[in-house]
């Protein structure tokens, strides 16, 4: 050996012991180095001979594939024609809303693919409520690296994952085709049918989907505590909807494109009648009534998304949708303390459509420097909604101490809005391996305009017939602008410039050791990003109120400019056994413009509402931890997380009671002190040597404070105005 400083391993050997190595570090070469005393353990050569065993096939429901939790389907006995749904209801861990999202050991599902491709996505309910659970073979809960990051050739310390369940189909199914149906008929008039079609092969795949119903119940127990009769739906919904998703790409993985198309229509009849009781200081206030509520909701959608991931990274997708919403209501109510204050009978009937359209495309590439990329985003959306017309009918008989009083009012509103808006992105990635660090800087803009037409007309005001018969509109425009409602008609257009730039340090951690071989491996993995993220918003609105020669003689015309910094951190520490996770951002969220100039809403005689141009952003700060624990020597794992979320300048609603009256009158006002903290858990545990019993325990405690402003009582004749409400102390 010669004598030179440095780290070496030594190695000790015997036919007798297990070889041993040992690390040794000389720092002077010229004096006598003591080396480490060698502790070898002697070999063990031991024979026996076994009495009879027995060996006895069983399925492990759950298992560990390096950082992968695998279920095995086939290890779970459900009920003959169980769906998707069934099956993840019974998975260890696993929690199922009844809106479809996922939570497995307390960690929310971002994304729910099928043999590893996206499956009408942003629905899981199309996949959970449809396929056969006989057809699954595994189900795969892993953080899948995003595909942009390994066209890049980023680092994998450095990659962005987001937490995926993959439904892995047997392979008696991967090829071919899949048809499930159901028909059920029941008591008073209740049926359902539902049709699912899927076919398969290893670059393509075609599915279709339709069902009808006029079922309401869709709650089943074994949600993990989300049977809440809160959520049932309420009234006679019959349901048909029609669905159609078809998936192609490449052998060689270079280029897919899916696309989905969905349709539905719905109609509702809910009756209700309802009491309520509101506690106040001068006396409680009760009120009652009951509505019946007629309405027919179609939807249509359809999207395409294309993605190249060689010679370079592209992302192109369309959205288009549209709607119409058709509602017809009735209504009557009272109010009263100790004596009858007011009671109020109603028609309504509106009609709205929507229509949508969005693209988007974004490029990344490598950039012509070493260890960086670039990007290059254009996204562009548009949307109209027109006609959106109401008629409404009031009959209000208000009993005052004074003198009792009737209020008719037979309304008409005719509105429309249309808005765009469109993006420019521009991002650079810049990495180095030693130290491994990653710098990312983007640069965005983007501009928003909106158009609003809100007319409200009094047809009342006409007299004659449209005082007395609801739902009838002149013959002339002259005769219906005569009608105008100055007080609550409005137009408003909205122009916003935003510039958004964000800077963000991604460092990873590697913790190395030696092996029994003498090897170097990974014993421990860490992440963190730190992001910046400044904006400035240049906005401006221009609204007016028109009069009833219809000429905008009342314009108001508001600026202003904002910046906000939104800082972010995460950190996360891996090791074979555990895993930790902070996570902290804060998030300020600009008022909508309307805030400030007058928008107050005097149409209904017992409720006005105002707006507050001094209404402060809202500002919320958010942070949680979390452990996850894997026993090496049992098989148990376990979690805890700790979460606290805290808001300034909260939105709240200050609230006057008219004692006059029995109306209400409200404007939304910043209030502090409104904060909650979580703190849950849960473990999983097969604790039998068969692995045939399972114990999964998941459990939380939360604390919700939560301060808004108190009811107050107040006397006005006629319509109070803003600077009246804000002489006003409020009450929290």
């Amino acid at each position: 050996m010669p004598r030179i400083n440095g780290n070496f391993i030594l190695k000790a050997e015997h036919e007798d012991y297990e070889t041993l190595y040992v690390p040794l570090v000389i720092d002077n070469a010229r004096h006598l180095v003591d080396g480490p005393d060698l502790k070898m353990k002697r070999k063990i050569h031991k024979t026996a001979e076994l009495d009879e065993v027995v060996v006895k096939a069983t399925k492990i429901q759950m298992v560990y594939r390096g950082d992968t939790l695998v279920y095995d389907a086939t290890a779970f006995m459900l009920p003959e024609g169980s769906m998707l749904d069934g099956l993840i209801r019974q998975l260890p861990g696993a929690e199922l809303s009844s809106d479809g999202e996922i939570t497995i050991n307390g960690k929310h599902v971002d994304n729910l693919t099928l043999n590893g491709k996206d499956f009408f996505k942003g629905d899981n309910k199309v996949m959970l409520e449809n396929l056969p659970y006989f057809t699954v073979k595994e189900l795969k809960a892993y953080d899948k690296t995003d595909e942009k990051s390994v066209v890049l050739g980023l680092p994998a310390e450095q990659q962005k994952k987001t937490f995926t369940l993959d439904v892995v189909l047997k392979k008696e199914y991967q090829r071919g085709y899949i048809v499930n149906s159901e028909v059920g008929v029941g008591s008073e008039e209740r049926w359902m049918a539902k049709l699912f079609g899927l076919m398969y092969g290893e670059r393509y795949r075609l599915a279709t989907f339709g069902n009808a119903n006029n079922v309401n119940e869709e709650r089943e127990p074994g949600e993990n505590g989300d049977w809440n009769p809160s959520k049932t739906n309420r009234g006679l919904i019959t349901t048909r909807q029609a669905g159609v998703h078809h998936g192609v790409s490449d052998k060689f993985g270079k280029w897919s494109n899916t696309l989905d198309a969905k349709a539905s229509w719905q109609d509702t009849n809910n009756e209700q009648t309802y009491h309520s009781e509101r506690y106040r200081n001068e006396g409680n206030i009760f009120s009652g009534g009951f509505s019946s509520n007629k309405s027919k909701n179609n939807d249509f959608k359809i999207t395409e998304n294309f993605r190249l991931n060689k010679p370079y990274y592209l992302r192109a997708g369309a959205e288009l949708s549209y709607n119409t919403r058709d509602k017809n209501i009735s209504s009557s109510d009272s109010t009263w303390q100790t004596r009858l204050t007011n009671s109020s009978e109603s028609l309504s009937k509106s009609l709205q459509k929507t229509f949508n359209a969005s693209g988007r495309i974004i490029m990344s590439n490598r950039a012509p420097w070493d260890n960086g990329a670039y990007d290059i985003g254009v996204n562009a959306a548009y949307e109209r909604i027109s006609p959106s017309e109401n008629f409404s009918f009031n009959r209000t008989n208000i009993f005052s101490t004074d003198a009792d009083k009737l209020d008719l009012r037979n309304r008409y509103g005719d509105n429309a809005s249309w808005r765009y808006n469109y993006s420019a992105d521009l991002g650079f990635f810049k990495w180095f391996t030693k130290p491994s660090i990653n710098l990312n800087l983007s640069f965005c803009y983007r501009q928003m305009m909106q158009h609003s037409d809100n007319l409200n007309y009094r047809l009342d005001s006409l007299g004659g017939r449209y005082a007395n018969d609801p739902f009838i509109l002149p013959s002339t425009y002259d005769s219906l602008s005569v009608a105008t409602d100055i007080n609550n008609s409005y137009q408003f257009n909205t122009l916003s410039r935003y510039y958004n730039t964000t800077f963000a340090i991604i460092k990873s951690f590697n913790k190395t050791a030696l092996n029994a071989e003498g090897k170097m491996t990974e014993k421990a993995q860490g992440f963190m990003r730190l992001g910046f993220p400044l904006e400035i918003a240049d906005e401006r609105i221009d609204f007016w109120r028109p009069t009833k020669s219809n000429y905008c003689s009342t314009l108001q015309t508001s600026n202003r400019t904002m910046r906000t910094f939104n800082p972010d951190f995460y950190f996360s520490w891996t090791t074979k056994r555990i895993k930790w996770r902070v996570n902290m951002q804060r998030n300020e969220t600009p008022n909508s413009l309307t805030n400030l100039v007058d928008m107050s809403d005097t149409n209904d005689p017992l409720y006005f509402s105002f707006s507050n141009p001094s209404l402060k952003n809202a500002c919320q700060y958010n942070a949680d931890v979390r452990l996850d624990v894997k026993c090496d020597s049992i098989p148990l794992t376990y979690w805890g997380k700790v979460e606290y979320n805290a808001t300034t300048n909260n939105h709240g609603s200050r609230r006057w009671y008219n004692s006059k009256t029995g109306g209400y009158v409200s404007m939304t006002d910043n209030v502090d002190g409104n904060w909650n903290g979580k703190v849950s858990g849960g473990l999983n545990w097969q604790f039998d040597k068969q692995k045939c019993w399972r114990l999964t325990m998941d459990g939380f405690l939360q604390y919700h404070r939560s301060v808004d402003f108190a009811l107050q009582t107040v006397e006005f004749d006629g319509t109070p105005t803003l600077e009246q409400l804000h002489a006003l102390t409020p009450i929290t």
